[in-house]
């Protein structure tokens, strides 16, 4: 036989009998400077949460993050009074939801946590990677500006680009030679798969000493 039952706990609501939490959530990019797409794999948040009020019910912290991220787990770093932090995402969307010790978040209690994201080797951040954090609560409490927060990084995007020298390069030149061509040739290959675009510098010698040496460059290049 199953028994199902539930489990009663006091409402500490202070004297007049009213649950007023007052939550307060801080946001951070864990002293993250830069995010450089393709080399970093993950990128760390920092999430603080406060209650200074009254007891708080269902408290939850939410993160919505662009595409290019996922999120992988959560972790949590430090905390007051003894707390669980749960998160998950919905399927199809783009939202993490962090229950802070559901179903009590005790007054004055402080959590530390840290919601690991995975970055997409061809994520598109533009160059700036902002997420904003809101918390909430069951207590229906007015909301207030410390329960969001906000926290940017710039991004920065790797490449993998190599520029070979071939063979049929000129070694030497002959200034007696009725060849006055000079051929330098050079491979440039994209080994990324993101598509970039490329300036290819060439430095080249006009004159040795007083003597004209290239006058008439001509570059060209396969498609």
């Amino acid at each position: 036989t199953n028994h199902i039952g539930e489990i009663l706990f006091e409402k500490n609501c202070g004297g007049d009998s009213e649950c007023q939490d007052d939550l307060r959530v801080n946001l951070t990019f864990s002293n993250l400077t830069k995010l450089v797409v393709g080399l970093f794999h993950d990128v760390n948040v920092t999430v603080g949460v406060k209650n200074l009020g009254d007891d708080s019910y269902n408290t939850r912290v939410l993160i919505p993050f662009p595409l290019g991220l996922s999120y992988r787990k959560v972790t949590l770093a430090e905390s007051n009074k003894r707390v669980t932090i749960t998160c998950s995402t919905e399927e199809n969307q783009r939202v993490v939801s962090c229950g802070v010790n559901r179903p009590l978040l005790r007054s004055n209690t402080t959590v530390v946590f840290l919601v690991s994201f995975h970055v997409a080797p061809m994520a598109e951040l533009q160059t700036m990677l902002t997420l904003t954090v809101s918390v909430t609560s069951d207590n229906r409490g007015p909301s207030n500006p410390h329960m969001t927060s906000s926290a940017s990084v710039s991004v920065l995007y790797s490449f993998y680009v190599t520029v070979t020298r071939l063979e049929e390069s000129s070694k030497y030149h002959n200034f007696s030679s009725p060849d006055s061509r000079i051929r330098h040739m050079y491979k440039v290959i994209n080994l990324d798969q993101r598509q970039i675009p490329l300036s290819i510098i060439f430095l080249i010698p006009h004159k040795l000493g007083n003597t004209s040496v290239w006058e008439k460059p001509d570059i060209s290049s396969s498609q």
